[in-house]
């Protein structure tokens, strides 16, 4: 059964970044988290940038999450063993292997999290879904090639 959507909350955007936010809404509800969103990752600078953010209370875009943009990948490790392995990794892993800095977490307002890497030949992104979620509902992962 696929996720709705609700059409109530939609934001009006340039068709691109829309089409991210409503998956990246439908990643939400299929994993039943807070929030859900994407990263690009500039391979020339080696940062993640969000691109888009859905979560319960409100939607951004990236002129509305400055704060976050351009986190160098080596600060970032457990994002950058996701684009390495184009495996899901959450923050208890990372935090297990100490990928996933304690500073890093309180900047991000991350307690729990699941990164799963959106290509399968060249990792160009990251879709973070909070609070990680072990078993998400019918067909989430499904939605990875959606998003």
């Amino acid at each position: 059964m696929r996720p709705s959507i609700d059409e109530s909350r939609r934001v009006p955007l340039d068709a691109d970044t829309d089409g991210v936010l409503r998956a990246c809404r439908a990643a939400r509800a299929a994993w039943g988290a807070h929030r859900a969103s994407v990263w690009l990752y500039d391979l020339e600078k080696s940062v993640l940038s969000p691109y888009v953010v859905s979560d319960v209370d409100e939607e951004r875009w990236p002129e509305a999450i400055g704060r976050w943009s351009e986190i160098s990948i080596a600060r970032f490790p457990s994002a950058a063993a996701t684009l390495r392995d184009l495996m899901p990794v959450t923050v208890e892993d990372a935090r297990t292997e100490g990928l996933f800095p304690a500073g890093l977490a309180a900047d991000l307002m991350i307690s729990s999290v699941r990164l799963e890497p959106l290509a399968t030949s060249r990792p160009v992104g990251i879709l973070m879904i909070e609070p990680a979620v072990g078993n998400p509902v019918a067909g989430a992962e499904e939605m990875l090639p959606l998003v």
